[in-house]
């Protein structure tokens, strides 16, 4: 975590944050940042695999509060056999976006192994994990059944992440992850601040 200003001042502080975006290919990581970060403007009309890691900014202003979060999206290709080629883009993570596609059963078993990934390469840091369940649009047998809801609780409850779902195509709850992100990224910092104030 990077901080603009001293503890003492405590003026508009700009905070950034290293957000690895993951899961497999084809669920929907590159759309939903590029809905995120062109304002719902911009979905892509064709799929374009990501061969290496993108880099994209977005900052959010922390609400109630003075601060800021910059968040520099690294969206990570999720094609196993690329994973090597770009190990090194997924050092010191600081938030986890773990996405996976609601109709696939399998990208939410798959999403597991790339959460692992991410914490290993955070190193020393304990970044925090989001769950992103995309293409709320569409319906099959698995969509709202028991069994997708206790697989989803129990990756929730193995990495202490918080699921949401969202649409990228229909732009539906897209910003409800990033702004819990953004939130609790600023919670930590303020926690900091108050436990070197009253060491």
């Amino acid at each position: 975590m990077v901080l603009n200003n001293t503890f003492n001042q405590r003026r508009p502080t700009t905070l950034r944050a290293k957000v690895l975006v993951v899961g497999d290919e084809k669920v929907g990581k590159t759309s939903i940042i590029q809905m995120i970060t062109s304002d719902g403007t911009h979905f892509p009309k064709q799929y374009n695999m990501t061969i290496t890691v993108e880099e994209i900014l977005k900052n959010y202003l922390v609400p109630n509060s003075s601060d800021s979060v910059e968040m520099y999206f690294f969206d990570c290709s999720g094609k196993e056999s690329l994973y090597s080629k770009n190990e090194t883009f997924w050092e010191n993570g600081s938030i986890i976006m773990a996405v996976f596609d609601l109709s696939q059963p399998q990208t939410l078993r798959n999403v597991t192994k790339w959460m692992d990934r991410a914490i290993k390469q955070a190193g020393e840091l304990s970044p925090m994990v989001v769950l992103i369940g995309n293409k709320k649009d569409l319906d099959n047998d698995y969509c709202n059944t028991p069994e997708r809801a206790q697989d989803i609780d129990s990756v929730c409850k193995k990495y202490g992440a918080k699921f949401f779902e969202v649409c990228a195509k229909e732009n539906l709850s897209l910003e409800e992850p990033f702004k819990h992100a953004c939130h609790m990224y600023h919670e930590l910092f303020l926690n900091r601040i108050s436990s070197i104030s009253s060491s």
